[in-house]
This record gives C-alpha cells, structure tokens and sequence, in this order.
C-alpha cells in the first residue's frame, strides 16, 4: 500500500505526487468501505442498496448530508500544510470513505425519489 513521503497539501504541489496520494487514499478508503459493508452485514454495494431502499428517504437524505459533511471536514483535515503525511493520507481516506457511503445512499434516494415522480 502506498505510504506518503509528504502530505497531501504538498503533494498537490506536483501532479504526479497529488495522483499517487489520491490513488493511495482511494484504494484504502474501498477496503475501509468493504470491512464498513460487512461489518452493517452487507457482502455488496447492491445488498446495501437493496436495504435502504426499505428505509425512509428522509432519514437517508440526513445521512447524506452528514457523511458529507464529514467528507469535508475530512478533506480541510487533509489538505491542512501542517499535517503529517501519515495523518493527511488518513484524512484523505475518511474523506473518500465518508464520499463513497454518501453516494451509495445518494443513489438509492435519488432512484426512489425519481420513481415516485414519474408515478405522479
């Protein structure tokens, strides 16, 4: 796994540097977000997606907003000059993690929410 020699402010710096950081945080965040599915009980996206398309999309659309937000503070973490690298590549993944988790609600929301559009 990809281990930062600086952090992700100054890898942003240079675009092969800020490249490597990002894929290094994206390829951890999937397997952060593969032990979250399990650990909900979910082997997949798609049983996960299932699930919540039972739920209550208002409830879903407050968990949107604070996986999001804790994707940006997560990001302002990272991006922070003075973080050490280990650290900022850390925030950068929660950052991705908590983007991805968003997303998947996002998309069932989004689906149901159109659905029932049409249906009126």
């Amino acid at each position: 796994m990809y281990q930062p020699a600086m952090n992700y402010h100054e890898a942003c710096q240079n675009p092969e540097e800020q490249k490597a950081f990002e894929a290094g945080a994206m390829e951890k965040s999937q397997v952060l977000l593969a032990k979250r599915l399990s650990m909900d009980g979910f082997e997949t996206i798609r049983a996960a997606k299932q699930y919540l398309q039972g739920r209550n999309n208002l409830e879903s659309m407050v968990l949107v907003g604070r996986f999001a937000k804790a994707a940006a503070e997560d990001y302002d973490r990272a991006i922070d000059p003075n973080v050490e690298p280990d650290k900022s590549l850390e925030f950068l993944t929660l950052c991705y993690l908590n983007q991805q988790l968003a997303d998947i609600i996002h998309d069932v929301v989004g689906a149901t929410s159109e659905h029932l559009a049409l249906a009126c």
